[in-house]
């Protein structure tokens, strides 16, 4: 369920989802929230403020149980997912047109991006949306247990950084300022009490 306030009626509005949501993105003036209707059924619900309405998009099945996922939008019109599964990961997108105008679908080929994590693990119940996707110029990024992983479109490779920050299995929250990464909070993976309370990351364009 998605609960919106409305400030010129001073009220909260609900909009029901098919599945309880493990993802919200921000996209040109709507919400996206992203659910899973079972573990191999993912749903997206787009919520538009200014109509006061929310539709969904329809069921996605998947062939084997999805264990992690995660959306951005890039600034556009392109609403980009990762999804991860037991046998691999897939990053693909659609357009907000698609809401619009359902005859406008680009669909483009699923693309295996085997070795990026999904930001939300879905085997962690604490995390939140602070660990979704976020958008870099070079292409999608994700803050996971694992460390920092980013899909770069141009070379089609994905780019792993293991080092650079003290990996967070929960509870913890990211925010993407356009050029770094701002991680805060949250419990160390390794169980370090002592560990750093939040870093700062700028990844090479």
């Amino acid at each position: 369920m998605i609960l919106d306030y409305d400030t010129v009626a001073d009220r909260w509005d609900t909009y029901a989802t098919n599945g309880p949501i493990h993802d919200l993105t921000a996209a040109d003036g709507r919400i996206v929230a992203t659910s899973l209707e079972s573990d191999r059924l993912i749903d997206w619900t787009i919520l538009d403020p200014g109509r006061g309405s929310a539709e969904s998009l329809g069921g996605f099945p998947r062939d084997s149980p999805i264990t992690g996922l995660g959306m951005a939008f890039d600034g556009e019109s392109r609403l980009w997912y990762l999804i991860e599964e037991q046998d691999g990961s897939i990053l693909d997108y659609f357009h907000l047109e698609v809401y619009d105008d359902p005859e406008g679908e680009d669909r483009q080929p699923f693309t295996a991006v085997d070795g990026m994590s999904a930001p939300i693990d879905l085997d962690l119940p604490d995390q939140t949306s602070g660990y979704s996707l976020f958008w870099t110029r070079a292409g999608p990024l994700a803050m996971t247990s694992s460390g920092i992983n980013r899909y770069v479109l141009a070379t089609e490779t994905v780019e792993v950084d293991r080092d650079n920050s003290d990996h967070r299995c929960g509870e913890s929250t990211s925010v993407w300022t356009g050029t770094s990464l701002i991680v805060w909070g949250g419990n160390s993976c390794g169980g370090d009490v002592n560990a750093p309370l939040g870093w700062q990351i700028t990844p090479p364009d």
